[in-house]
């Protein structure tokens, strides 16, 4: 079964965020993925999603110590992987697919890997005491 969204216009910005959240729960529930083995994302966490606190907030500056960040990065048909506002270029076989991106802030390097297999490794400078969240758009 295939669900069709009808094309919506909205008169503002804050129309869009009033209704981002609905939306993005139909598609969750409705939107089928290859890379999910054909679930929706709703099916692929089956009741495993675990939300932050409404009182959660984010600091405003995050000390950087040894250590590793891994993110998770899906990549669309314009092949750039986005860490944190940092665009990079992805092959074309990476097109609509999951990424595995590891940033070692000891040694300042980003690694990327699809299927556990190395796709590049790039050097990834970093501030010497902290990265200033807000400047950040997560």
């Amino acid at each position: 079964m295939e669900f069709i969204l009808p094309l919506r216009y909205f008169k503002s910005f804050y129309q869009v965020v009033s209704q981002a959240k609905g939306f993005e729960s139909f598609y969750d529930v409705n939107h089928r993925y290859s890379t999910l083995e054909g679930k929706t994302p709703l099916e692929k966490v089956a009741g495993d999603i675990k939300y932050l606190s409404q009182d959660f907030k984010l600091l405003s500056r995050l000390s950087i110590s040894s250590g590793y960040v891994h993110l998770v990065r899906f990549i669309r048909s314009n092949r750039i992987l986005d860490i944190f506002g940092e665009k990079y270029a992805m092959p074309v076989e990476l097109e609509y697919e999951y990424v595995w991106a590891t940033i070692d802030t000891k040694n300042e390097s980003l690694s990327i890997y699809h299927d556990s297999v190395l796709v590049d490794k790039l050097d990834y400078p970093l501030p010497k005491t902290y990265i200033q969240l807000s400047k950040i758009y997560l």
